[in-house]
């Protein structure tokens, strides 16, 4: 072969493998811009919703928060007949801007059936507003045509109650309005009870603390939702509406519709760093460049035989999982770590990503201090406030009490009336517990199971033993039947009731630890009764 074919060939098989180097690496960037990239910015995506729809669920509960407030004074014999015979000492004693001060309500309105106001107290976020926010509750306000109105007649019962967001002053009020009844719920109705909240700078930097996402609420601009594109739209699983549109290759900007009972609503915006696009981004890129100076250093051999199961089919698989992932919303899902070196640092990476992204969201999740079936605070939150009592109390020598509660037999019950009979007597008891309890400082929470918790601050043994027995009283008037139960007809608990200062137990775990071997003591005794423990003599009974 001369030197002049020789030469020819090399050239022929030089420029064979730069096309087949330019057909995979166009091949390769092909598949990361239409695969890889767009499943990377729908999980990214995804991600930026939750993150809104934490702020929904915030707002949410505070809607919620403020109608079981509501609902307590609505159902109540004295409010009833106040409507009726209003009586002076009734506002003084309930409905001033003292005696709503543990209230998360800053406006309070009374009227009869005919929609005439009895009383209107006006408190904190709007009593700067007074004039205004009256005109709110007129004949042609929007509190009194949304919230009231429709609760007018005797028709309301124990089931109707109006739950609105109008907007007032720039800033969103949240309102919740129920029929006036007796305690036990029965009719006629007497008129209608309105709590309303303003949401000023305060509370949303709250919001801000409970949900851990920055965003600014504003005036909805209708201009803006009919100019949206259809394909930066979304709904939360609520139902809401939203925007979502990528400003710059570094920030996601979102936004939330929160419609309001006139006019378009109020628009929650929010940003979200696109960190998993950027740094899949360089680890793709830092890969593509890699495999091709290998590949451009080896011959056909190496390409035909090696590079097809090392890149193409692991590129493959990554695409697969990817997809798999977005379709489950499941950022625990791994990418296999396979094929070429180079393909393997991309999975190690993006896996890494992956990874940072579920412990920041278990991580936010486990921030929430929020009990989901009787909305009383979690375990959690108890040893927080526990940890935080116990300093208070050792700094300032005073006395501090813990109870713990057991449902009695509630295996029994769930076993005879089903799970979901068993989930409203929680329910109940909880509530019960929480009306029994005499001071704002007083804390209730969920322990787990039937077990609840009270810490009750600067509190000695004899006024720990006082709530205990009043608890007693309050679940047994439940009179929630319990027909497997040796103890009695109905529900009944169990109390274990620890109380000291901080000198006689080093460490606030103990003191459950105490409380816990008095309530083991309490049903060891038969049950539906109340043991003191201390921490130098042991387990007593009362």
């Amino acid at each position: 072969m001369s030197i002049k074919r020789l030469r020819s060939t090399r050239f022929r098989v030089v420029g064979l493998l730069g096309l087949v180097l330019a057909l995979n690496v166009g091949l390769t960037l092909a598949g990361l811009r239409w695969l890889v990239f767009p499943a990377f910015e729908r999980l990214e995506r995804n991600d930026a919703v939750q993150q809104l729809e934490r702020i929904e669920h915030a707002i949410q509960s505070e809607q919620a928060h403020l109608a079981e407030f509501c609902r307590d004074w609505a159902y109540w014999d004295d409010t009833y007949n106040f409507v009726a015979a209003p009586d002076p000492d009734f506002i003084r004693l309930n409905l001033t801007e003292d005696a709503t001060a543990n209230t998360p309500t800053d406006l309070i309105a009374l009227f009869d059936p005919t929609g005439q106001p009895v009383f209107v107290g006006i408190y904190r976020g709007l009593s700067e507003r007074k004039a205004a926010t009256r005109a709110l509750l007129g004949a042609n306000g929007a509190l009194f045509r949304h919230a009231v109105a429709p609760l007018l007649g005797n028709a309301a019962d124990g089931r109707s109650a109006s739950s609105v967001l109008i907007e007032f002053d720039g800033a969103p009020i949240i309102a919740v309005a129920y029929p006036l009844l007796r305690s036990d719920r029965s009719g006629p109705a007497a008129g209608v009870f309105l709590m309303a909240k303003r949401l000023g700078d305060e509370d949303l930097a709250a919001l801000q603390d409970q949900t851990l996402v920055p965003f600014t609420l504003s005036r909805a601009d209708g201009r803006a939702r009919a100019a949206a594109q259809a394909d930066t739209r979304f709904q939360t699983r609520s139902g809401t509406a939203g925007w979502v549109h990528a400003i710059s290759r570094q920030q996601l900007s979102l936004r939330l519709r929160l419609a309001t009972a006139d006019g378009d609503g109020f628009d929650i915006a929010t940003g979200y760093p696109r960190r998993m696009t950027q740094e899949g981004f360089a680890a793709l890129s830092y890969a593509l460049v890699l495999s091709t100076l290998t590949f451009a250093a080896l011959v056909g051999l190496i390409y035909f035989r090696l590079l097809a199961p090392t890149f193409l089919r692991p590129l493959s698989a990554m695409t697969a999982s990817l997809r798999r992932s977005e379709g489950e919303h499941n950022l625990s899902a791994q990418l296999p770590v396979q094929g070429a070196p180079e393909l393997q640092e991309v999975a190690i990476a993006f896996n890494t990503l992956l990874r940072q992204a579920e412990a920041d969201r278990e991580e936010i999740s486990l921030l929430s201090l929020t009990d989901e079936l009787t909305r009383l605070p979690n375990r959690r939150r108890f040893e927080q406030v526990l940890s935080h009592e116990w300093l208070a109390a050792r700094r300032q020598n005073r006395s501090l009490a813990v109870l713990l509660c057991d449902v009695d037999h509630f295996k029994n019950y769930n076993d005879h009336y089903g799970h979901p009979t068993g989930d409203d007597c929680l329910r109940r008891i909880a509530q019960a517990i929480e009306r029994s309890m005499m001071r704002r400082t007083d804390f209730t929470a969920r322990y787990g199971g039937e077990e609840f918790v009270l810490i009750l601050p600067d509190t000695d043994a004899h006024g720990a033993l006082t709530s205990a027995e009043r608890i007693l009283a309050a679940v047994s008037s439940l009179a929630l039947p319990h027909a497997r139960s040796p103890v009695a007809a109905h529900v009944t608990v169990s109390i274990g009731v620890y109380a000291a200062t901080p000198e006689a137990v080093r460490k606030p775990s103990e003191w459950v630890a105490l409380a816990d071997a008095a309530l083991y003591r309490a049903k060891a005794g038969g049950r539906n009764r109340v043991e003191l423990a201390s921490a130098g003599s042991g387990v007593g009974p009362v």
